[in-house]
């Protein structure tokens, strides 16, 4: 079950309480979220080590080297990751 109501919700105020708290909107939701985030892992955040299967076959193998751009790109990551969970 939800952990908050129909009442408290502002992005999904258009439903009705039923299908709100259905369980059918809920595992959608959970995977529409669930394939953003590997989109993003995949073509935006690991675009510059080849792609997320390539960082994680790299990974594999070895030490990655250090990003140049490391602190940027933790950001990046976690400010589009915190937008992907707000707007999913």
């Amino acid at each position: 079950s939800r952990a908050f109501e129909h009442r408290w919700s502002v992005n999904w105020a258009m439903l009705s309480p039923a299908a709100f708290g259905s369980a059918a909107l809920a595992r959608g939701l959970l995977a529409a979220h669930l394939c953003l985030l590997l989109a993003f892992a995949h073509w935006r955040w690991t675009r510059h080590d080849g792609g997320l299967l390539s960082l994680l076959g790299g990974a594999v193998r070895g030490p990655l080297p250090p990003r140049d751009d490391a602190a940027r790109h933790a950001l990046q990551v976690a400010l589009s990751c915190n937008f992907i969970g707000i707007a999913a």
